[in-house]
């Protein structure tokens, strides 16, 4: 009876050592999945949530060292310490789980993870060996490792090392939704749009993952639009603005439904649509909207002035955006050509922004036959303004550095010599005359 008494006490305090930590192990889970909950909306993590799922998941390290779940501890905090930002504390733990537990359940999550980790302190060679290890061993987290592959081939325009590794998979890894989503995403932002659609078309959305729908729509939407299918493109985006009405990233399909209409010309239904999103609280791809508005504007229905408006607000809100630059190029530009149609502007004052467009399309647009041909006209027009000579510099340099023509180079500066005689335009082409005539 003793005997059993004992065994029932010790039995009794095992159940309460298991429940203690398993609850510790389970609010730890709970804490981390809310933790990572808004990515699924394309938003930022609740970092309140992973620093509470941290804490639990330490405890359960700290007081149950012998337990079975101190692998699933080590992971949680790797992970959380991740997507926290910290990530030497994140390679720490997964190494942590790899050297103690190597026939974890978890080693090769932590393999993934630790390969993210490296990814997300840029430095990808280091990540592409150790999802290329994920990759070769055809256990767990293989898909994951190949959509990291394929993204980091994608950023550095290498399609073919992208092709390569899913002619190295096995058939079944071939056939999974996700990675011939990845195919297509390959073939898509290698404009190989007809290639794109034939795989997302043979592709059942719904077997794909959550967070992955969004991306299968933008690929076959804007596919749709550049092949011509216009009707089903629209069809496509009406259907994602229902589905994606809550999702940060929303403005995705009006920004789609734009390009549609910009296909056929509806410049008024563009704008309209434009303005309804951008006076709305969304942020997500406003700048690109604005941008679009003020193309619109100034390419289509050559207004200048409502251009200016859209680019302004860019230049004025949007400093991080990729466009910004472009915004500030074209408020110069657009600038410089209504004060063309300034009638108080003095003659000089227009020469000079004549001259200026010229600059602006050398500088900044890089475009080389624009810029040649507005600087020939400075010289035509106006030859006995100081930007006559100034144009024919501008000309030689070109020639000689984008163009590679030494003589065509060398025959601006001997008009140089001939139509301002007895000038400092005309002592300087000189000595590059003789220098080039040296080379």
């Amino acid at each position: 009876m003793k005997l059993f008494l004992s065994f029932i006490i010790i039995y009794s305090i095992s159940c309460a050592n298991f429940n203690a930590y398993y609850n510790i192990y389970y609010n730890a889970q709970k804490y981390y999945n809310l933790g990572i909950k808004p990515l699924q909306n394309g938003e930022s993590v609740d970092k309140n949530y992973l620093d509470k799922s941290i804490e639990k998941s330490s405890k359960i390290l700290q007081f149950h060292q012998n337990s079975k779940y101190v692998d699933d501890a080590l992971i949680i905090i790797g992970k959380a310490y991740m997507y926290k930002g910290e990530y030497s504390k994140a390679v720490k733990k997964f190494s942590e789980l790899m050297d103690y537990f190597p026939r974890s359940d978890y080693f090769d999550e932590a393999l993934y993870f630790l390969g993210k980790t490296y990814l997300l302190q840029n430095d990808t060679g280091i990540a592409i060996s150790i999802f290329s290890k994920v990759v070769s061993g055809q256990k767990k987290f293989v898909d994951e490792s190949v959509n990291e592959l394929i993204n980091i081939y994608v950023k550095t325009d290498q399609y073919q090392k992208g092709d390569s590794i899913f002619e190295s998979l096995p058939e079944k890894y071939k056939r999974k939704p996700v990675n011939i989503l990845l195919q297509a995403k390959l073939k898509f932002l290698n404009n190989d749009y007809d290639g794109s659609l034939k795989l997302l078309k043979n592709l059942n959305v719904k077997k794909l993952p959550k967070e992955y729908a969004i991306d299968y729509y933008f690929y076959l939407i804007y596919s749709l639009i550049q092949t011509g299918d216009l009707k089903n493109a629209e069809k496509y985006v009406d259907r994602s603005v229902q589905l994606f009405q809550d999702h940060r990233r929303r403005n995705l399909f009006y920004f789609l439904k734009v390009k549609i209409f910009l296909k056929e010309n509806l410049f008024l239904e563009s704008l309209k649509l434009i303005e309804d999103i951008t006076s709305k609280r969304d942020t997500f791809l406003v700048d690109s909207l604005l941008f679009t508005k003020g193309y619109i504007y100034e390419k289509e229905l050559n207004d200048l002035e409502n251009a200016q408006k859209a680019y302004r607000k860019i230049v004025e809100g949007y400093s991080s955006s990729s466009l910004y630059k472009d915004a500030q190029v074209r408020l110069k530009k657009n600038g410089i050509l209504l004060s063309l149609k300034d009638d108080t502007l003095s003659f000089e004052e227009k020469i000079k922004n004549r001259f200026f467009l010229a600059e602006i399309e050398y500088f900044d647009y890089k475009n080389i036959e624009n810029a040649i041909e507005k600087y020939k006209t400075v010289f035509d027009s106006f030859p006995n303004t100081l930007y006559g000579p100034k144009s024919l510099f501008a000309l030689s340099y070109i020639f000689l550095k984008d163009k590679n023509d030494t003589l065509k180079s060398v025959e601006f500066l001997e008009k140089i010599v001939k139509f301002y005689p007895s000038t400092e335009y005309q002592i300087e082409a000189l000595k590059l005359i003789k220098e080039l005539k040296n080379e």
